[in-house]
């Protein structure tokens, strides 16, 4: 069948144009493939408090009232950092130390979020326990024999550790991740113990801070034991006393492992 010379025309053209709209998309994609590719790593946004004891700011201030609000993190800077960086931040903060000036833990804490926003802003932020966590598991108690400033070294984990114990942390977890932060705390609490004379019962509190915060959570048949048997847990959850016994804290942490049993 012989065909108008006008109809091969037409068709050349129609396979002209889909592959020139071919070509088109797949230049669009390797334009924003090329463009993804070539961003440049998030900047860190962590703070690292520019004002502080020693520089000239720092001494221009006429009261300390005024020398702690310069540590707050910059509204136009906190809203933009990764929690990461955040907990970082919170970490580094230069006035930790407040903590003992109170009677136990978490009035010390109370004291020191009251005046700087780093530590309101983490615990509103949903991912806060899980970068908590990256930090703390790699953190290792047993290596304190081989450090120059061993009381720094254990006060590293008395902060961080208040951080995972506050409320807003533990409440927002699975039960999943609070076995495993259960598990975790176990392991920390004996090789503290291994160094007992370093880390002393201040040391080992803030890990069952963590610990007995999560059973009371749980309501369970352990954290009902416990309680009953040693009433006084009920005020050390609350409080977290800088040097309880070192005999109810090893209740806490026997209660613990008999509640992950069960699960």
């Amino acid at each position: 069948m012989n065909r108008h010379p006008y109809f091969f025309s037409v068709l050349l053209c129609k396979c002209f144009l889909n592959k020139l709209h071919y070509l088109k998309n797949l230049l669009a994609f390797l334009a924003i493939f090329l463009v993804f590719t070539n961003l440049p790593a998030q900047e860190s946004r962590v703070w690292d408090y520019p004002i502080h004891y020693g520089t000239p700011e720092w001494d221009r201030l006429s009261s300390f009232q005024e020398r702690l609000k310069t540590y707050n993190i910059p509204d136009d800077l906190i809203k933009y950092m990764t929690t990461a960086d955040l907990v970082r931040t919170c970490l580094n903060y230069p006035e930790w130390l407040f903590i003992t000036s109170s009677n136990n833990f978490q009035t010390g804490y109370n004291s020191i979020k009251s005046v700087f926003n780093g530590f309101v802003e983490l615990e509103k932020r949903p991912d806060a326990f899980k970068e908590l966590y990256k930090v703390y598991i790699k953190m290792k108690p047993e290596k304190v024999t081989e450090q120059p400033k061993k009381g720094q070294f254990t006060f590293e984990f008395s902060f961080i550790e208040l951080l995972l114990s506050q409320k807003s942390i533990i409440s927002s977890i699975s039960n999943e991740e609070s076995k495993s932060l259960l598990s975790t705390c176990q392991v920390m609490y004996e090789n503290k113990c291994k160094n007992y004379n370093i880390f002393s019962s201040f040391g080992l509190s803030t890990t069952c801070l963590i610990v007995g915060r999560i059973l009371e959570q749980s309501n369970s048949d352990s954290y009902a034991r416990l309680i009953t048997e040693n009433p006084e847990t009920k005020g050390f959850i609350i409080e977290g006393p800088f040097g309880p016994h070192k005999i109810l804290l090893d209740r806490i942490i026997e209660s613990s492992k008999e509640y992950i049993r069960q699960l």
